[in-house]
């Protein structure tokens, strides 16, 4: 029971603060000692150590600030490249149309270009059949050309028969010199 009584008779406050006192004083020692060795030029390997970390454990912060701003960097690149990348997508999209509207008018310039071709070999064929009766010798080459020139565009509209009656059944009329 004695040592009971002893426990409770000790000034527990004035105990606290004696330990932190003495903890403070230590350390004071330590940081202290470590400065005057430093002054000296004298290193031991727990100082040594502890520096070794220090300076690890600022060059990893350095490299982890780094490769941060290098990520904020990707990403605003990033954006930049899907802003262009929608910009590129909208271009395509509008040429596309153009083309599409070139190309309808092309197969509409084409089309009307093979009805008037189909319109004069129509009517020269009439009038080598009804009025002359015969295919001028001066104009065959051309007929012909003309003719394979409206083939090659995509014409017929059954043309091709009465081209092929003019240039086969009737008789080529010799050219007349003046």
């Amino acid at each position: 029971m004695n040592y009971i009584k002893d426990i409770f008779a000790i000034d527990f406050q004035a105990l606290f603060l004696g330990i932190f006192a003495l903890l403070g004083f230590i350390i004071f020692l330590i940081e202290t000692f470590e400065k005057v060795t430093r002054l000296f030029g004298i290193e031991f390997s727990w100082i040594r150590k502890k520096n070794e970390q220090t300076t690890l454990l600022s060059q990893h912060s350095k490299i982890i600030r780094d490769l941060e701003n290098e990520q904020k960097e990707a990403a605003q690149h990033q954006i930049k490249i899907s802003n262009s990348i929608d910009e590129i997508s909208e271009s395509l999209f509008v040429i596309n149309e153009k083309l599409n509207n070139i190309e309808e008018q092309n197969k509409n310039q084409i089309n009307a270009t093979i009805d008037l071709m189909a319109n004069n070999l129509n009517e020269k064929c009439q009038y080598y059949i009804t009025q002359l009766k015969g295919v001028p010798a001066d104009e065959i080459d051309d007929f012909i050309m003309f003719f394979n020139n409206y083939e090659k565009i995509g014409g017929n509209h059954g043309i091709k028969a009465k081209v092929d009656y003019c240039i086969n059944h009737l008789p080529i009329i010799p050219n007349v010199s003046k």
